[in-house]
Order: C-alpha cells, then sequence, then structure tokens
C-alpha cells in the first residue's frame, strides 16, 4: 500500500524534513526511527554582570541517539562536563578525552 507524506512549510525547514522523510523511507517501504533524548544540567555557575563568560562552575550534558530500522537497532551516546575557571577558561571533559578551552579565542587544546 502506498503512503502519502504531507510536509507543510516551503521554506528551508519545510524541504530538509521532506529530504530527511525521504532518506528514512527504505526501498522496501519499511522505515526507520530515530530518537533523541537530551539532558543537561548545571551546579554553581558564577557569572559577573560585566564579564563575558563564567568564572566558575559546572555544565553537564547527556545526548543520546537511538535509530532502529527493520530487525536492527543503533544507539549512541555522549557525555559532555565543561568546568568553568576564573581567569576565562573552561575545561572540557569527555569520556576519553580532555580539554582546555579558552573563552576568550575559542582556542581549544588537548590535555595530556
Amino acid at each position: 500500500m502506498q503512503q502519502r507524506l504531507v510536509i507543510i512549510g516551503g521554506d528551508a525547514a519545510g524541504m530538509s524534513a521532506a529530504a530527511q522523510a525521504r532518506r528514512l523511507r527504505n526501498v522496501d517501504g519499511t522505515t526507520s526511527t530515530h530518537d533523541l533524548s537530551y539532558d543537561a544540567s548545571h551546579r554553581g555557575i558564577v557569572l559577573f554582570r560585566d564579564e563575558r563568560w563564567p568564572r566558575g562552575g559546572q555544565v553537564r550534558y547527556e545526548l543520546t541517539v537511538t535509530r532502529a530500522r527493520a530487525d536492527q537497532r543503533w544507539e549512541y551516546s555522549v557525555r559532555v562536563q565543561a568546568q568553568f575557571h576564573a581567569g576565562g577558561h573552561a575545561t572540557i571533559v569527555l569520556p576519553d578525552h580532555e580539554f582546555d578551552l579558552d573563552l576568550a579565542s575559542g582556542s581549544l587544546r588537548a590535555v595530556q
């Protein structure tokens, strides 16, 4: 049986939705599903009115993407923690990497 899909909106978002719907539909007519789970929390963020970046505190992000198609299932998770320090620097911690971020310039360097 043929299925029809109507996309409301002709701007870039509507075209993007139509293209994604086409990609998710397989040749045999089955579709893929994607689930996105996002969580963010913060603790002790210290901000001063005249400054452009935090002087302290921590932000934690967790993102999980699940894709299922027919009898296959994939899951990908990312956990990131940002620790802000006085002097305009932050430490970005991933499960297997750590980086120092200069908040003024945006430069990022790996911490050994």
